[in-house]
């Protein structure tokens, strides 16, 4: 199986955010068991909400992401990649023919089962 090594924007929303919410957690409990710290509580809320919210964020980033197959052609003349997204559907119209009634399609020239040409 192979490894993907880049990481989408959701995913590093919610590494950073669990970074933030870890170090305000963890600079939360030093402010309150050793005093010294107790001037940093402030900033520690804010990275442990700031850390909240990019986890939330990075959550819903990863749900609205979506990927499509896309399939990637290299061309050896020009040395171009080309990705197809869509596939085209052509759909052909079979009208019947004014001789014999057989389906013949709309672009041929003559009746394919009794050889008339086709009135226009």
């Amino acid at each position: 199986m192979a490894q993907r090594n880049d990481m989408t924007a959701g995913e590093i929303a919610v590494v950073v955010g669990l970074l933030f919410s870890v170090l305000g957690f963890l600079f939360i409990l030093l402010s309150s068991i050793i005093p010294p710290f107790s001037p940093i509580l402030n900033w520690s809320i804010l990275a442990l909400v700031m850390g909240i919210v990019l986890i939330l964020v990075g959550i819903i980033m990863k749900t609205k992401e979506k990927t499509l197959p896309v399939q990637t052609t290299f061309s050896s003349q020009n040395n171009a990649v080309t990705k197809e997204k869509e596939t085209i559907v052509k759909e052909v119209v079979m009208l019947p023919c004014q001789y014999c009634g057989s389906l013949m399609p709309q672009t041929s020239l003559f009746c394919p089962h009794c050889g008339a040409r086709r009135k226009s």
